[in-house]
């Protein structure tokens, strides 16, 4: 009996122990999520930061990377959050990269406005809003990019680099003033992105995910037209 509550004590020790590798190792790891889910908030403010304590209320959401539009899984993965109030929606990525690197563009989000209401601009199928580096490699700025390219402005951004890891965040209103971004007018639906990475790999393909979709979760007291 004794060696039996042993045994079974080792194997929650075990178990307690993995589990706390799984949290600190989760950026490498798969996900069973299917839905990148926004959730609401009273207010954000005009520019977020990546360790506001709101980003604890909006559930992380993870896409493997992979090398190619058909390559083979890696290691590693991004971490996706968002937050909304009734005028403004704000994200956070999280990804492992070098502190700096020699490249101006480092991460980009890609949204296809392709069968979506209320979307201007058609002319235009995708949205994307790129993180570009300043002349010392570091991220410094999100930039809305489009094609035809146009007057692209940034947005409020805020970028850390800890640990290897980098933590970018960056805001805009939920209805843009630039028409060809994407415009999220009807929080009933859902939107169509997904994720690149650039890592300076020396000609070896960029890490990119699968398409997702970014949905909201409902807030009774927000206005109705949202929905």
């Amino acid at each position: 009996m004794n060696r039996r509550w042993l045994w079974l004590a080792a194997t929650a020790i075990g178990l307690v122990l993995a589990g706390g590798w799984l949290l600190t190792n989760r950026l490498a790891l798969s996900t069973e999520a299917e839905t990148w889910l926004a959730q609401p908030v009273a207010t954000l403010p005009p520019t977020i930061g990546t360790d506001d304590g709101r980003w604890q209320g909006a559930a992380p959401f993870y896409l493997p990377l992979h090398s190619g539009s058909h390559g083979p899984l890696t290691p590693e993965e991004i971490e996706l959050r968002a937050l909304y109030d009734e005028s403004t929606i704000a994200f956070r990525a999280r990804w492992r990269g070098a502190a700096t690197a020699q490249m101006n563009e480092r991460f980009v989000l890609v949204w296809h406005k392709d069968s979506l209401p209320g979307q201007r601009g058609q002319d235009c199928a995708t949205a994307c809003h790129v993180a570009q580096s300043n002349n010392k490699g570091d991220i410094q700025t999100i930039i809305p990019s489009f094609v035809p390219a146009g007057r692209e402005e940034s947005l409020p951004t805020q970028a850390v680099w800890r640990d290897g890891v980098w933590t970018l965040v960056w805001s805009r209103p939920l209805r843009s003033s630039e028409v060809r971004d994407i415009q999220f007018v009807d929080l009933s639906q859902r939107y169509r992105v997904r994720a690149k990475v650039f890592l300076d790999l020396n000609q070896k393909p960029d890490l990119l995910t699968e398409d997702t979709y970014l949905t909201f979760a409902r807030h009774d007291k927000y206005s109705l037209d949202l929905w």
